[in-house]
């Protein structure tokens, strides 16, 4: 008897996750497992031994961007291929972009069952996958890792998802994560996050409305605790190029506009 292989999703939307269960399991190819904490992926990866993770991107304990990269640093976990799934990335913005989001294949929600089949029959059998090759994120994925997230809501308001890298002084990139932009100036920003910033420098990651990466680098300022889980870090902006000036400008106009249609619903 063939072994099936093993598919394992991470979602945090129940019901999702479980009409992907089904979809995979009804083909009786493949075993299905379901984890719905971003926080549990890791240990669930080292238990299951996958053959392929199905990865949400935007999830509230923990995002795919610091799962995936969680998994690519750990030598029991590297080689299992992962494919981003996203309810906020539409299917023409896949297209447009290849269905490569951050260095990984991407499936945006809902998710068909031959667009599901057709992702599972050629990734699962594979290892490692990103953009470059086989192996860890490139600096590029590093760099632009959740760019799904990023060109959603920073199309439509400032004051919505940005990914963020932490980097040491020598420009050491030491994690990537997700983080919500609750202000925005001309000078820098305040970033709100599920895990703490305790780096002294931060790259912004941020996809221009012609999908165009733009980089910005920051000091940290200050840090602190909000709540359980929940933290507020003041980044000023260093030196950034005229490219970047101009769309922090744009960035601004689009938040104080926010702001206004908030208090006017």
């Amino acid at each position: 008897m063939v072994e099936k292989k093993r598919i394992l999703i991470i979602d945090d939307e129940e019901d999702s996750a479980t009409a992907l269960k089904l979809f995979i399991e009804k083909t009786d190819k493949y075993e299905a497992r379901i984890e719905t904490k971003g926080s549990r992926a890791f240990t669930a990866a080292k238990q299951f031994k996958p053959d392929l993770m199905l990865l949400d991107i935007m999830m509230p304990d923990v995002d795919g961007g610091e799962v995936a990269t969680q998994m690519k640093a750990d030598e029991k976990t590297r080689d299992i291929p992962i494919v981003f799934v996203s309810g906020v990335i539409t299917k023409d913005e896949a297209k447009e972009q290849g269905s490569i989001q951050g260095g990984y294949p991407v499936l945006a929600k809902p998710v068909s069952m031959k667009e599901l089949m057709e992702v599972i029959g050629k990734y699962a059998a594979e290892k490692s996958i990103s953009i470059e090759g086989y192996g860890a994120p490139s600096l590029r994925a590093k760099k632009d890792i959740l760019s799904a997230e990023r060109r959603k809501h920073t199309r439509v308001r400032t004051g919505g998802l940005l990914s963020y890298v932490c980097m040491d002084r020598d420009d050491n990139l030491l994690r990537e994560g997700m983080g919500d932009a609750i202000n925005i100036s001309k000078i820098g920003l305040q970033l709100k996050t599920h895990l703490p910033i305790e780096t002294e420098y931060l790259l912004l990651a941020i996809n221009s409305v012609e999908n165009e990466l733009i980089n910005i680098k920051g000091k940290v300022i200050y840090s602190q605790t909000l709540g359980p889980d929940i933290f507020q870090t003041g980044v000023n902006f260093i030196e950034p190029d005229v490219k970047a000036q101009q769309f922090v400008v744009e960035l601004v106009k689009s938040y104080n506009l926010q702001k206004t249609g908030d208090k006017n619903p």
